[in-house]
């Protein structure tokens, strides 16, 4: 596999099983920061899907994170930096420069960053993620509801 597609995209092949036609995967394709500015990029694509993208601090310095948006595949990139584990990071929209909020502690020990689905902020819908370095919690929070992972294949989703 080429490192960049023709386009001058990134290509980041996942170690994972590739999802199939008739797997019940969630391929998020709309995510805003609070202030409703898109997190979503063609500039990193993973198993074939634009990938969402955050501004990342770290002690190391500061540069972009690119992230699968399928959900549950831990797939990312930083190029500009090397995490260390167990790290807390803090996230940043990459257009606006504003901190993402947080939206409830993670069972680590760290916060859970939230993003929505909507331009409009709305915690009751949103997408939380560990600001934790290795941590890989995140929670779909749908109608102010928790959606657990094994519940997913069952609920009709268009994120």
């Amino acid at each position: 596999m080429k490192m960049f597609a023709d386009n001058g995209t990134l290509q980041i092949p996942s170690p994972i099983k590739l999802p199939t036609e008739s797997d019940k995967s969630i391929v998020v394709k709309r995510l805003f920061c609070h202030k409703g500015h898109s997190l979503i990029t063609k500039r990193a694509k993973f198993n074939g899907h634009a990938g969402v993208y955050l501004k990342v601090r770290a002690a190391a310095g500061e540069g972009l994170l690119f992230a699968s948006a399928i959900y549950g595949d831990r797939s990312l990139v930083v190029p500009e930096l090397d995490l260390v584990k167990g790290e807390l990071l803090e996230f940043f929209c990459p257009v606006c420069g504003e901190k993402l909020p947080v939206y409830a502690p993670c069972q680590c020990g760290g916060d859970l960053i939230a993003l929505f689905p909507d331009e409009k902020a709305d915690f009751a819908n949103s997408i939380g993620i560990c600001n934790r370095a290795g941590c890989y919690k995140s929670q779909l929070i749908l109608n102010n509801e928790l959606v657990p992972m094994a519940s997913l294949e069952d609920r009709p989703l268009d994120l």
